[in-house]
């Protein structure tokens, strides 16, 4: 080697790594109504969620959730996961 100092070297290649490790699982989503207090979706967000705020009030909360690929959504005032007919605490 140049100037007498040992050297050892490795090359990673990017995509064969990644090949490698298990794929990611996509962050939680949650639905959350119009009506929800200000600032909910935000924190929701800052938690880690993917919070889908309504833009408009929803008669059917957990069929719009469902319907925009969500599996919780945010019912009176707690984050619910919903199960097959309604929705239970998520806790």
């Amino acid at each position: 080697t140049a100037g007498g100092e040992p050297a050892t070297g490795f090359t990673l290649i990017g995509p064969a790594l990644l090949r490698a490790l298990p794929p990611a699982a996509p962050p939680p989503r949650v639905f959350v109504p119009v009506d929800a207090p200000r600032g909910a979706a935000a924190q929701l967000r800052a938690d880690g969620w993917i919070a889908l705020q309504a833009l408009m009030p929803e008669p059917d909360i957990a069929a719009e959730a469902r319907r925009l690929g969500c599996d919780r959504a945010w019912i009176d005032g707690v984050v619910r996961r919903l199960d097959g007919g309604g929705a239970t605490e998520d806790g």
